[in-house]
């Protein structure tokens, strides 16, 4: 684990910071599928 995020305010942090990386993620991929005509 990363020693510089530990506590429950570091774990908060980590938690939305991956949820941001997942929905940049999967953003692009939906916008394709929704508008296959381009």
């Amino acid at each position: 684990m990363n020693p510089l995020y530990a506590g429950h305010e570091g774990a908060a942090y980590s938690d939305v910071f991956l949820g941001m990386a997942v929905v940049a993620a999967l953003a692009p991929a939906v916008a394709f599928r929704m508008r296959p005509g381009r």
